[in-house]
């Protein structure tokens, strides 16, 4: 096969990685975008995929690393919003409520703002409820709600209704997270 002169070899690497995210293929994006990081280190989109996948299983101090030098590169919502779900997965709330009010002023005002709201307001729920600040977990989980109502924020609302012992609204979120996902 013929290098293609016009498409640089980063790029090659970078799209398999991209393409192996796509199919859950985790560790073999790690291994080619980290050879297009290598090739090109100013790619934001390579470390930002790279640390998609290591967010993906379960590496989160790494997916962490990859997200910063994202965003070192260029600022961007995603990076902000994976990072802070890294930082959620590590316990570390404040880090990531720091995170997802950055990528809250960062959500483009197009078709995508929908899913990105979806996400940070998930996520603030998450952090809050991490922080033992059931109240405000819960105004961001319904927020979440409004948005994509899917039964693990159901499931996660019922926990924070369940510490504030709102036993009416603890058990009716966690019937309609059964309902929508039996097992």
């Amino acid at each position: 096969m013929k290098e293609n002169p016009d498409y640089p070899k980063w790029k090659l690497f970078f799209d398999l990685g991209k393409r192996n995210i796509e199919l859950r293929e985790n560790e073999s994006a790690i291994n080619v975008l980290t050879k297009s990081i290598k090739i090109k280190q100013d790619n934001e989109e390579s470390f930002f995929y790279r640390g998609l996948a290591n967010r993906r299983i379960g590496r989160h101090r790494e997916a962490i690393n990859d997200f910063t030098k994202s965003l070192e590169i260029e600022e961007n919502v995603n990076s902000y919003i994976e990072r802070g779900k890294s930082y959620n997965s590590l316990k570390i709330y404040k880090n990531a409520l720091i995170d997802l009010n950055f990528a809250y002023k960062l959500i483009p005002f197009n078709y995508l703002r929908e899913s990105y709201e979806y996400d940070v307001f998930h996520h603030k729920g998450i952090a809050y409820y991490g922080l033992k600040k059931y109240i405000t977990s819960v105004s961001y989980l319904s927020k979440a709600i409004k948005i994509k109502n899917e039964w693990n924020i159901f499931h996660n609302r019922g926990l924070a209704y369940f510490y504030l012992e709102n036993w009416q609204k603890s058990n009716s979120d966690y019937k309609e997270a059964i309902k929508r996902n039996p097992d």
